[in-house]
């Protein structure tokens, strides 16, 4: 199955893939609960809403598997990390 496409946005603690782009329609995908105790809730919704652009980042970055990643940046761990956050991210 694959997930709702990206861009998602944060409204008051709201995860939303907008179905326009006047932005006046959207999609509900999830709902953060905003205590006001916790300065996190914010932070932990816009890392929701970024999923569907750091997925696709990591994505692009995984065609390089088998080639020298030293050209990107990257070590052999950075590779496997970037590995299971994809499969993590498919429910593989």
């Amino acid at each position: 199955m694959e997930h709702t496409p990206g861009p998602w946005t944060v409204n008051a603690g709201e995860i939303q893939y907008h179905l326009d782009d006047d932005y006046a329609e959207f999609e509900f995908i999830a709902e953060v609960n905003l205590m006001p105790a916790k300065g996190d809730s914010e932070a932990n919704a816009r890392l929701i809403a970024a999923a569907p652009a750091l997925l696709e980042a990591l994505e692009g970055v995984s065609v390089y598997d088998g080639r020298d990643l030293r050209c990107l940046g990257l070590l052999r761990g950075d590779w496997v990390a970037i590995r299971a956050a994809i499969k993590l991210a498919k429910g593989d």
